[in-house]
C-alpha cells in the first residue's frame, strides 16, 4: 500500500514539474518572439534560437579582448558566412580592399587612408608633378561631407574647363562621389589623356548645379611662377610643394636677384601644401639659422627641423595667404611670421597642423597615416585654427576667380605691393 502511495506521490510531483516548465515556456512565448538567427558551420546553415524583446540592457556584456588572432578568426567566420549564404557572386578583392579602407576610416581622421596598389601609384605620380588627369587639387569640406576643389593648376584642363575653388564635386560621369574617400574619388576623376569626364558640381557662390566637361591631359605640374613687378619687387607664386618645387624656387630666386629685386612677394594663396622636405628646403634658403617647425607624436616625442646658417635671404619678404593656403604652406608662412622675416597679407589660412607619412605595404598597396602634430616656431598649433595674417585683406564675394583677375584688380596683391613699398622706400 505504502509502495503504491509512494509511486503515486512521485508521479504527481513529476506531473507538477512538467506543468511548471510548460507554464514558464508559455510565458516566454507570449512575452517575446523567438528570434531565428543563422550561423554557418562549414557549408551547412544551422538555425539557432535566441529570444528577443528581453531586457538585454541589464545583462552583462561579454568581456572580449580583441587581438590580432581574434580579429583574424572573426574575419574568417564572416567570410565563411558570405561564401555559404550570400545570394550573388562578389568581388573578393574589393571585399578586402573595403575592409582595409574601413579600418583607416574608423580612425575618424580624414587624412589617414588605405591605398590600393593602383591608388598608391597615382599618389606617387601626383607628388612627382607629372601624371594624366584634370590638374585639380581636391579636399574634403570642413565638415568632411563634401569633396571640394581647393585649386585648379593654372592652365590645366580643369582650369580651362571652368572649375573654381570651393566648387563641390557631386558626381563624375553620373556616378555619385558621396561617401567616397578622396583617393576613390580621384580614381573616377582622373584618367587617360584625351578622354572626357563630366563633373557635376555645385557652386556655393551662385548656388548653381553645373555639368562641366573636362578633357583629360598629361599634367606636368609647374609649381613655381615668377616675374619682376614694378619698383623692382620680385614675385614668386608657389602652387604646391612637389619634388622639384625647391629647385624651381631656387632658380626663380636667383633670376630675380639677377634682375635687381629689392624685396620679394611670395604668393601662397590656394596652395594646398605638399612635401615636408620640400618646404623645409625652401625655408632653409630664406631664414638663415633658425627653427622652421617641430613635430610631436602621440608619445610626446618632439622632432625639430632647423635651417642652417650657410645662406639666407637678406631682403624684405611679404607673404600672400588665404583660406586655401594649407599644410606645408602654413609651415612656411608660420615660420616667416613667427621669426619676423616676413609680413603676412590676406586672410586666415586653412588650418591643417598634422603630418602624414606614407607607409608602403608588401603587396604594392600603402597606408597614409597621420603620425604627428606640427607646431610653428613660437609653439602655435594651428590645426583647425589657421594662421592670422598681419594685414587682413579679403576679396569681394563677387570677384572673379583669383588668378583670372588682372593684377591691378587683385586687392590682396596690391596691398602686398603697398606693404613692400612701405618697407623698401
Amino acid at each position: 500500500m505504502k509502495e503504491n502511495y509512494r509511486k503515486a506521490y512521485f508521479a504527481g510531483l513529476l506531473t507538477a514539474l512538467v506543468g511548471i516548465v510548460v507554464i514558464v515556456l508559455g510565458f516566454y512565448l507570449v512575452k517575446g518572439v523567438l528570434h531565428v538567427a543563422t550561423t554557418v558551420k562549414g557549408n551547412e546553415a544551422v538555425v539557432v534560437n535566441s529570444d528577443i524583446g528581453s531586457d538585454t540592457g541589464s545583462e552583462q556584456e561579454p568581456d572580449i579582448t580583441y587581438t590580432l588572432d581574434t580579429a583574424q578568426d572573426k574575419v574568417s567566420e564572416i567570410k565563411d558566412i558570405i561564401d555559404a549564404v550570400y545570394y550573388e557572386p562578389y568581388d573578393e578583392e574589393l571585399l578586402y580592399d573595403d575592409m582595409y579602407k574601413g579600418m583607416m576610416e574608423a580612425l575618424g581622421d580624414p587624412y589617414s587612408s588605405y591605398f590600393t596598389p593602383g591608388e598608391f601609384q597615382t599618389l606617387m605620380e601626383s607628388s612627382s608633378g607629372s601624371y594624366e588627369g584634370i590638374g585639380v587639387v581636391i579636399s574634403f569640406s570642413e565638415d568632411g561631407e563634401d569633396i571640394v576643389v581647393v585649386a585648379p593648376f593654372e592652365g590645366s584642363p580643369g582650369d580651362l574647363a571652368g572649375l573654381r575653388p570651393n566648387d563641390v564635386i557631386r558626381a563624375a560621369d553620373g556616378l555619385s562621389l558621396e561617401g567616397m574617400t578622396l583617393e576613390e574619388a580621384v580614381n573616377y576623376i582622373k584618367g587617360d589623356k584625351g578622354t572626357e569626364v563630366t563633373l557635376t558640381i555645385f557652386r556655393p557662390s551662385t548656388e548653381e548645379t553645373l555639368d562641366i566637361v573636362v578633357i583629360r591631359d598629361e599634367i606636368t605640374q609647374e609649381s613655381v611662377y615668377y616675374e619682376m613687378l614694378g619698383d623692382d619687387i620680385g614675385y614668386i607664386r608657389l602652387t604646391g610643394f612637389q619634388d622639384q618645387t625647391d629647385e624651381q624656387f631656387e632658380d626663380a630666386l636667383d633670376d630675380l636677384d639677377g634682375q635687381g629685386q629689392k624685396g620679394l612677394i611670395i604668393d601662397l594663396r590656394n596652395n594646398p601644401g605638399g612635401l615636408l622636405t620640400t618646404v623645409n628646403t625652401i625655408a632653409d634658403r630664406l631664414l638663415g639659422e633658425s627653427l622652421i617647425v617641430y613635430t610631436e607624436d602621440k608619445n610626446g616625442k618632439k622632432k625639430e627641423y632647423f635651417s642652417n646658417a650657410s645662406e639666407s635671404f637678406d631682403k624684405p619678404i611679404v607673404v600672400l595667404v588665404n583660406d586655401y593656403s594649407a599644410s606645408a604652406s602654413e609651415i612656411l608662412a608660420g615660420a616667416l611670421k613667427d621669426l619676423g622675416v616676413g609680413t603676412l597679407v590676406g586672410t586666415t589660412t586653412y588650418g591643417k597642423g598634422l603630418v602624414q607619412n606614407i607607409i608602403p605595404l608588401s603587396d604594392g598597396s600603402a597606408l597614409k597615416v597621420t603620425i604627428a602634430k606640427y607646431f610653428t616656431p613660437s609653439g602655435a598649433y594651428i590645426n583647425q585654427v589657421g594662421i592670422e595674417p598681419d594685414i587682413t585683406v579679403a576679396l569681394e564675394d563677387d570677384m572673379p576667380y583669383l588668378f583670372d583677375t588682372e593684377q591691378v584688380d587683385d586687392v590682396q596683391l596690391q596691398k602686398a605691393i603697398e606693404t613692400m613699398l612701405g618697407i623698401i622706400q
